[in-house]
């Protein structure tokens, strides 16, 4: 998490204090019909979110009501940065099974709602809740979305409308904790987190999601892949690679996948991003692209090369006897894919006959001793096969 200061462009976007700057219209079959002046919910009709709201009211049937913002308390706006919009919406009313679906727009006409521009489409159909004096719901429904602005000016509206017949019953939709940030002014151009984020950012600062001014909000990191290479393998050996997270990135669980490998590569990784399984791919490289996602959403990938090779094989089957005050030399055959091949000679048993060296991988020199013996392990190993493979030989005089 990332501590970032958050200004909310909203004065008293929880209806505390007063409904100022605030303004409402009813139309009827998408015809103006009148101005209103927003309702101010108290409680009992707000029991949640500090116990404040704002509505405008509703009569008849299909009736759509809206709360904006007056021209007098435009915000305007930065033609090209991405603002975040939220709020809570509730619909309330006195007729049973009427439903309605709420939208965030942006229009130059409040009343007619001429070339009006979506910022966030229709939401969820809202059940309504009946009985306007209920004091239990929980129906608040969250419209939030992420708006890259194409004009300057900036009077986003709220619109809630039945879509069943509602009859000459009273309805409203009730509006409550109005966020608004400038994302790209607090985050800088191409920097802006997506919805996701910002709203996981937004409700572990408060349960309503709202402040007045600027808060310290914690935000999620997205994940980074640190591993910048993973093992190589042998077919048909067991395989495990560990995928290492950037510290502080991410937000845990994650979800990994592999992408990119032959179809029975035997390989599969797992939530800890541990690459494992029996390799049954051929020697060769081959690429692979591990994805995860984590809890808030943050997708990230990164591709690697599976360096596939044989393993060290030795094939000498005795060493050759040296002959007294002959010179003498030795170098193992050893065969395996190139990546580190290496092969160590090793005296583990008895003496190195006198006048004879070992250098790397050969042995050389004039025996000045006759008759002594001694036991030559010969290790052979590469980056495929770290432990490598030995052979015990016997070096005679």
């Amino acid at each position: 998490m990332a501590t970032i200061a958050l200004t909310n462009l909203i004065t008293n976007g929880s209806f505390e204090v007063n409904v100022n700057g605030w303004s409402g219209f009813l139309t009827n079959n998408q015809n103006a019909q009148s101005t209103l002046a927003p309702l101010r919910v108290t409680p009992p009709l707000a029991p949640r979110h500090n116990e404040y709201g704002i509505a405008a009211a509703q009569m008849g049937t299909k009736t759509q009501g809206v709360v904006y913002m007056n021209p007098a308390a435009n915000l305007g706006a930065i033609v090209g940065h991405k603002y975040y919009i939220r709020s809570q919406i509730r619909l309330r009313g006195t007729t049973p099974g009427v439903v309605s679906v709420g939208t965030i727009v942006n229009a130059l006409d409040p009343v007619t709602g001429a070339n009006i521009i979506p910022i966030r489409g229709i939401v969820a159909q809202v059940p309504l809740e009946t009985g306007l004096q209920t004091t239990n719901s929980t129906d608040w429904v969250l419209i939030d979305a992420i708006w890259t602005a194409d004009t300057a000016l900036f009077n986003p509206r709220w619109i809630w409308q039945t879509t069943a017949n509602s009859g000459n019953n009273e309805l409203y939709g009730q509006l409550d904790n109005v966020v608004i940030v400038d994302l790209t002014a607090t985050f800088g151009a191409g920097n802006e987190p997506p919805l996701f984020a910002i709203r996981e950012g937004v409700i572990s600062y408060s349960q309503s999601g709202y402040w007045d001014g600027t808060a310290d909000i914690e935000m999620p990191i997205p994940p980074v892949i640190a591993s910048d290479a993973i093992s190589p393998g042998l077919k048909g050996r067991p395989y495990s690679s560990q995928i290492v997270l950037q510290e502080g990135t991410g937000t845990s669980p994650f979800s990994y996948s592999l992408s990119g490998l032959p179809v029975g590569s035997g390989l599969s990784i797992d939530s800890n991003g541990v690459i494992s399984g029996i390799l049954n791919l051929d020697e060769g490289q081959y690429a692979v692209t591990v994805q995860l996602v984590d809890a808030i959403g943050y997708t990230t990938s990164k591709q690697f090369t599976l360096d596939i090779g044989e393993p060290p094989l030795i094939h000498d089957d005795y060493i050759p006897s040296a002959s007294y005050l002959q010179p003498y030399t030795f170098t193992p055959t050893v065969t395996g894919s190139d990546g580190d091949l290496t092969t160590t000679l090793t005296v583990t048993s008895g003496t190195l006959p006198v006048g004879l060296t070992i250098s790397g991988a050969t042995i050389s020199g004039t025996p000045i001793v006759d008759g002594q013996t001694c036991q030559i392990t010969v290790t052979a190993y590469n980056i495929y096969d770290p432990e490598g493979v030995s052979k015990v030989f016997t070096l005679a005089v």
